[in-house]
């Protein structure tokens, strides 16, 4: 089923040359399912025997990965914002929440992943959000309109921690305050500050698929070879632990970008466009197979 307006991309079979992580639909030829074999012969009396019935295959659930972006981030439109942080004693410059209008975005989006999700007819089972403060406010306002009451932090769809991210909240203060060296858990809220201090609906037990390499910091940033492996993993072990399911995946624009070429390499990884609180949703068309529904869609706000 095809999400109105938008046809499908479907995803390529061939591996491109170049791939920076092994892609989760491998080289291999997408095969329809044939029709409904025919029921055995009848009996003399008519009648059809059990055992010479044929099992009928049951139609599965498709599996869907619903992708957002986290929405309006405050440094980046409230001017001074950063230098202000760097001035308080338990000032975040690294980890900005949403602006009001950025609030506004993710409501829109819950309204939108709602909506998708009723004409599929599988209503979305459960969150799995990056533990940056944007991305968590952008879940908590989609789980409020969903009635989702769980919200999973996994370190697989962190932001990229490449040398360009420490640089937005000024390296020089980071020397300053002595986090050039610090390892991206230490400049993060825990899960458990999350459900204290931003939102019940976070989960302070769940166990994260995977995680920030722990040489990254600012004199190490990550690469994206480092990033894509992470997010391959936490894709991998999301469709295997929960088939048939339905997830909202909510992320950074590289997250986001980097899921594109993983599930469907022909779409490649980088160089995407990807709005603020826009929706993407991707569908396992067969065992190694996706197919993307809608591509990086903002028109719910």
């Amino acid at each position: 089923m095809n999400t109105p307006g938008l046809a499908p991309v479907t995803a390529a079979r061939g591996d491109p040359s170049g791939s920076i992580v092994e892609p989760i639909a491998p080289a291999s030829t997408v095969v329809t399912p044939g029709s409904n074999p025919q029921l055995s012969p009848s009996t003399p009396d008519g009648s059809t025997q059990a055992s010479q019935r044929p099992a009928q295959p049951r139609k599965r659930r498709a599996t869907r990965f619903y992708l957002a972006r986290h929405g309006e981030r405050t440094d980046f439109h409230v001017p001074g914002w950063i230098e202000e942080q760097h001035c308080l004693p338990e000032g975040r410059p690294q980890d900005p929440p949403l602006t009001a209008e950025g609030q506004r975005q993710a409501h829109c989006l819950g309204q939108k992943v709602k909506a998708c999700a009723e004409v599929y007819g599988a209503p979305i089972t459960r969150i799995i959000c990056s533990p940056f403060l944007r991305c968590v406010e952008t879940a908590a306002a989609t789980a409020e309109v969903l009635g989702i009451e769980r919200i999973c932090i996994d370190w697989g769809y962190a932001e990229y921690m490449n040398r360009s991210w420490y640089r937005v909240w000024d390296a020089a203060k980071l020397v300053e305050r002595g986090l050039a060296v610090a390892q991206p858990r230490e400049l993060l809220k825990t899960a458990e500050e999350l459900h204290k201090g931003v939102d019940k609906r976070v989960d302070a037990h769940y166990q994260s698929i995977s995680s920030v390499d722990t040489t990254v910091s600012y004199e190490k940033p990550e690469t994206y070879k480092m990033m894509a492996k992470r997010v391959a993993k936490m894709l991998r072990q999301l469709a295997r632990r929960h088939p048939g399911e339905s997830m909202l995946l909510v992320g950074h624009g590289g997250t986001v970008g980097c899921t594109y070429g993983i599930l469907c390499p022909e779409m490649g990884s980088q160089d995407h466009s990807i709005p603020y609180a826009s929706l993407s949703i991707a569908e396992q068309v067969a065992e190694d197979a996706w197919r993307m529904q809608l591509v990086a869609d903002s028109s719910h706000y």
